[in-house]
């Protein structure tokens, strides 16, 4: 009798790893991103608009070593040409550019989010997960793979932080972007001061985003198992290309030969394993089933000088 049980738990192990059962649909999953990047848009319109209104000069003060540092430590995430953009424009009367700026650090930092395997971790823990799972991706089922990952996800260890504290620290690293990025437009006021006149009046807001992505990332991660859901960004300085991308102002310009500047909205993509064998383009079905959305270098060119 105990052999008996022993067999009927094994099997019941044996049918929840390769459930292919979602807790989630596609539709749920493109709701959730589809209001963060609405939530995104809101927000830093209004905190643009707010704070330009509050630190922006009438006059565009000399750079600044703080400036110059500030530029440096965005560089890597919001690209070389809109940080660019940001010293050399003027913003006083229309903050739309840091507005774009803020969006593109909104992208960045929230799709590592959601795509992180322990999101308070470090990077060379997230990388040796992910070449782990690429190879399991590359030669077991989608059932096995998915699961592999749900499991993985939900199991990797982790920091001592409670949701609260985790939330905490990624607000105040986002503020942190956002008072280099108005740095770099020329604010004048110290990196400090603006992180503090940041966190006084939109951590909330802010704060609401990062719980949201770290929702998508339980989603995507555990959650989802009959196929990989990928949040999309777009690098700055890739070709436009409208088969994967969307151009959030429907340039005329957005055609051959034209750059991204950076991307404004995130996108959602499913992987699907549908074959073990044959060709290995052919071993995968890829839908996007969101395109992100991007802003393009032409648009700097309406801006005022």
């Amino acid at each position: 009798m105990a052999l008996l049980d022993d067999r009927t738990s094994e099997l019941k192990g044996a049918q929840s790893f390769l459930t292919t059962a979602d807790a989630f649909s596609g539709t749920e999953v493109l709701n959730t991103l589809q209001r963060l990047n609405s939530e995104i848009l809101q927000h830093t319109a209004f905190i643009a608009e707010s704070m330009i209104e509050s630190y922006m000069p009438d006059k565009v003060p000399v750079q600044t070593e703080e400036q110059m540092a500030g530029a440096n430590r965005v560089t890597g995430v919001i690209g070389r040409a809109i940080v660019h953009f940001l010293g050399a424009k003027k913003h006083k009367d229309d903050p739309i550019l840091v507005q774009i700026a803020f969006q593109a650090y909104f992208a960045h930092v929230l799709q590592w989010i959601a795509r992180a395997w322990n999101i308070a971790g470090d990077e060379t823990q997230n990388r040796l997960i992910d070449q782990i799972y690429e190879r399991v991706r590359d030669t077991e089922a989608q059932a096995i793979s998915g699961r592999w990952r749900a499991l993985t996800r939900a199991n990797v260890p982790r920091r001592q932080r409670d949701e609260l504290q985790l939330t905490s620290l990624l607000t105040t690293k986002v503020l942190s972007g956002l008072a280099d990025i108005l740095l770099v437009a020329g604010c004048n006021a110290s990196q400090t001061e603006l992180v503090k006149a940041l966190s006084s009046k939109f951590s909330e807001k802010v704060s609401f985003l990062v719980t949201l992505a770290v929702r998508v990332n339980k989603i995507v991660g555990e959650d989802v198992t009959s196929g990989d859901l990928e949040v999309l960004t777009v690098p700055p300085a890739s070709l436009f290309d409208p088969a994967s991308m969307e151009d959030v102002y429907n340039e005329a310009a957005s055609g051959a030969g034209a750059r991204v500047l950076c991307t404004t909205d995130l996108g959602l993509r499913k992987r699907v394993r549908v074959s073990t064998t044959g060709e290995k383009e052919k071993q995968w079905a890829v839908t996007i089933l969101l395109k992100p959305k991007v802003a393009l270098e032409s648009v700097v060119e309406i801006m005022d000088d």
